[in-house]
């Protein structure tokens, strides 16, 4: 038995490599794969890859859910397990069957078009730049850490999302089914609970978006007032406060159309709620692709129909009352306090010339970790 160096796929070979079957060549994944390809063993090829009785034959293959948190391990398994390498405690087949019942045939039309197009790989790609998300904020200058594929929020790729998740995601664009999920808290590296813009209740904001690659679809923001940097909400309170869109002529959606146009800077503008104060609130930007074809609601099929690629990604902010002025500073959650916990808060010094500042502190700070440079506590 060889084991491959420390760069290798982190698991040994059995059985030294055979040259009756071709060496598997692993397309590179959007970010560098942690191992190499494999060369096939002199061994008999595993039942995953081959017809059984009551399918087509395996066209698409997943990594079992252990080893889905390896980057580029989708690819991987589709490549390799083609090829005749396939091990069961590391790839699964995903199977499809011929017959069809009233009652799966949309499911199995969907399943056609996973055949139609190797899935795994990103149709695209793109990053929100203001309010810098999470991943995005040391862009900005931020002391967050640096995530480097910070344009690769795609719910674990088209495949995991689709395939093993149907079609679930992650809050900030991690795959659904990570126990850690690295965007959100508690736990995430990059869910550092750093506040990048301050707004006032009611305000029309500037955002930007970055659409790394040529992918048509449309894009969304919803808003939750979370109020605890230490643990994310669920999706159910980001689909209460959806935000619309305001254009230059003044007309208002709920989502933006991505031009059939190169890569590029995406600004537009946002209308926060009127009645939505926070010490942290998080704007979460959703991206859905218009690459893949599939089916329509009419009955027809056609590009941009049907299951497609998502985007994700979070940014932490804070909303003050009307007549308070937003100020640029970075907001860095406080760590856990082990006295007793402060019932009563006002506003800041600094801060007390701002109309409502107090009521703002008093209604958003009781068990959340609020910043000392607007609020503090009054306790005797």
């Amino acid at each position: 038995m060889t084991r491959p160096p420390m760069t290798s796929l982190p698991f040994p070979i059995d059985g030294p490599p055979t040259t009756t079957l071709p060496t598997p060549t692993v397309l590179p994944p959007t970010t560098a794969l942690p191992f190499p390809a494999l060369q096939p063993p002199a061994m008999t090829l595993s039942p995953t890859s081959g017809p059984t009785t009551g399918s087509i034959g395996c066209t698409s293959y997943v990594p079992v859910p252990s080893q889905r948190i390896l980057g580029g391990m989708a690819d991987w398994c589709n490549t390799n397990c083609r090829l005749g390498y396939c091990p069961p405690s590391y790839c699964i087949c995903v199977r499809y069957l011929k017959k069809q019942t009233k009652k799966n045939k949309q499911s199995s039309l969907t399943l056609q078009m996973f055949r139609c197009k190797k899935v795994g790989l990103a149709d695209g790609h793109g990053r929100l730049r203001d309010p810098p998300s999470r991943s995005s904020a040391w862009r900005e200058n931020f002391l967050t850490p640096p995530d480097y594929n910070d344009m690769e929020g795609f719910c674990g790729g088209f495949e995991r999302q689709w395939l093993v998740n149907k079609g679930k995601c992650g809050i900030c664009g991690d795959p659904y089914d990570e126990r850690v999920k690295p965007h959100e808290a508690p736990g995430g590296l990059f869910a550092t609970g750093t506040i990048v813009r301050t707004y006032v209740q009611g305000q029309t904001i500037p955002v930007k978006i970055e659409i790394t690659a040529k992918h048509k679809g449309h894009y969304k923001f919803k808003l939750c007032p979370n109020n605890n940097v230490l643990k994310d909400p669920t999706q159910e309170c980001f689909d209460r406060f959806p935000l619309s869109f305001i254009s230059n002529e003044g007309i208002v959606s709920r989502k933006v159309f991505v031009d059939p146009i190169p890569q590029g800077m995406f600004p537009t503008r946002l209308m926060l709620p009127p009645d939505v104060t926070c010490s942290q609130c998080i704007i979460q930007w959703t991206y859905v692709a218009g690459n893949r074809w599939g089916d329509c609601s009419n009955g027809t099929q056609a590009l941009g129909c049907g299951p497609q690629e998502t985007f994700r990604a979070c940014s932490d902010v804070a909303i003050f009352p009307a007549g308070a002025v937003p100020v640029a500073t970075t907001v860095q959650p406080l760590p856990p306090t082990t006295g007793i916990p402060c019932t009563n808060y006002v506003a800041a010094p600094g801060r007390r010339m701002i109309p409502g500042m107090t009521e703002w502190c008093k209604k958003n700070c009781p068990g959340t970790n609020c910043s000392p440079e607007f609020c503090v506590c009054s306790d005797a």
